[in-house]
């Protein structure tokens, strides 16, 4: 059998490694910065990035897992830290910046729930990577076993990226900071008619899963007419 590669498609394919190098880089700095917020425990790359699919426009999306009733202060702490260093994607500005879209609490790591298509959804979790916090990727693996019914011969990542893992947990001014700070978050986030009309938003006081309107379905019902 014969293949071919054509000269655009190398240049293509090269210039995409090498976006890859730039973007796990940016990615570790953005989780080396998060990983000092009190209440963090875990944070999982997912994704474009963690797919290696990734474009010069596409963001670093996220999966933070925090301790319970720490979701709101650890989210409003972490994204002032990253918004101070031009590193969290904004209205303006998508591309390498982190999106903090996805948080769980270490008490609930289920998502199948609000999975749409189980099969997509275990590819989904299956290309995650740890970055920080190892302890808490295994759990969400081990809560969200039902992946193996789709993928029986896929093992887990063993390690992280980031060695070491965060102690501090949320104090009891945190904790109560993060009850006022939860309405505050849900007003803003729900102002936003990409979240507010998505059905696959969920904000709640211990989980976070931000997902703007999916037009793909109509894009593609154009696509065939």
């Amino acid at each position: 059998q014969y293949f071919s590669l054509s000269r655009d498609t190398l240049k293509v394919t090269l210039k995409r490694q090498r976006l890859m190098i730039v973007r796990r880089d940016r990615a570790l700095r953005i989780a080396s910065i998060l990983s000092k917020v009190r209440g963090i425990k875990s944070i999982i790359l997912m994704n474009s990035l963690a797919m290696q699919t990734c474009r010069e426009s596409s963001d670093i999306d996220l999966l933070i897992i925090v301790d319970p009733k720490s979701l709101y202060y650890s989210r409003t702490i972490g994204l002032l830290n990253l918004k101070g260093r031009g590193l969290a994607k904004t209205k303006s500005n998508v591309a390498g910046r982190a999106c903090l879209g996805y948080w769980l609490t270490n008490s609930d790591l289920k998502v199948e729930q609000y999975q749409s298509d189980i099969y997509t959804a275990a590819i989904w979790v299956a290309t995650m990577v740890p970055l920080f916090g190892i302890e808490g990727y295994i759990n969400f693996i081990q809560s969200n076993a039902w992946i193996y019914q789709y993928m029986p011969n896929w093992t887990p990542h063993r390690t992280a990226h980031l060695v070491g893992s965060n102690q501090k947990d949320i104090s009891r001014a945190g904790a109560f900071l993060n009850q006022k700070l939860f309405p505050l978050h849900r007003a803003r986030i729900l102002a936003d008619p990409e979240f507010v009309n998505s059905p696959e938003t969920v904000i709640e006081i211990d989980r976070l899963k931000l997902h703007s309107v999916d037009h793909r379905p109509s894009y593609a019902q154009k696509m065939q007419s």
